[in-house]
């Protein structure tokens, strides 16, 4: 009886596991690192790579303070003309992303927020969304950034006011990527539920290697 359970659970996984495996499912892009220091060329390459298999959203996570940005305001204008697509918005990547930026009280969370948006609305960019640098964040920052942001994206999950969205991040390729990594991402994939979360870095992820990876892992997703 029990070798007819065992064989009964493995067949109806083996079932699961295929219709998974063909679920056409969301997938959101996140670019991470966005800054006049990288150049706007490598954003433009991550995007257009997406948008060619018709990724589900793009998000294109700006650090405020970062690269000189205000002597680079060329930069602003075009990532904001890049993100006028419907499927593509600007998303702010903390302050300046140092280490351990918002782990921090409630009180200097509030400073952050402020200092953000007072160097947004320098460049008429007024995002909802926001991503701690590293994922790190405190509780007290945390209730901050939901204060002032529409949706909070974390490693294991995204914020919506009262609402979360149960997902983790993904990323498998920092200038190179290998077999192993690969194959995870397929297998995560295909374990995932209908939003597959696939982080990029802005250079990190330009290379050739990292590349041909997107367009290998996205032409048969969407």
């Amino acid at each position: 009886m029990r070798i007819v359970i065992i064989l009964i659970f493995i067949f109806f996984s083996s079932v699961l596991f295929v219709h998974e495996k063909n679920k056409k499912k969301e997938i959101w892009l996140e670019i991470h690192d966005v800054s006049p220091i990288y150049g706007i060329d490598k954003v433009y390459e991550l995007i257009k790579t997406a948008e060619k298999y018709n990724v589900s959203r793009i998000y294109v996570f700006l650090i405020p303070k970062h690269g000189n940005m205000s002597l680079n305001k060329e930069f602003v204008e075009e990532l904001k003309k890049m993100c006028r697509k419907p499927k593509c918005e600007i998303g702010v990547h903390g302050y300046t992303h140092v280490k351990n930026e918002f782990n921090v009280g409630r009180e200097e969370a509030e400073k952050l927020v402020s200092l953000i948006k007072k160097e947004l609305s320098k460049y008429n960019i007024n995002s909802r969304i926001f991503l701690p640098p590293r994922w790190e964040i405190s509780e007290e920052a945390l209730e901050v950034v939901k204060e002032n942001f529409d949706a909070v994206f974390l490693e294991d999950k995204i914020i919506y006011g009262n609402y979360t969205i149960k997902s983790w991040d993904h990323e498998y390729c920092w200038y190179k990527t290998n077999i192993f990594l690969k194959k995870k991402a397929e297998f995560d994939y295909i374990i995932s539920g209908d939003i597959f979360r696939l982080s990029v870095h802005v250079n990190a992820s330009n290379t050739k290697e990292c590349i041909e990876f997107l367009n290998e892992f996205l032409k048969d997703k969407i």
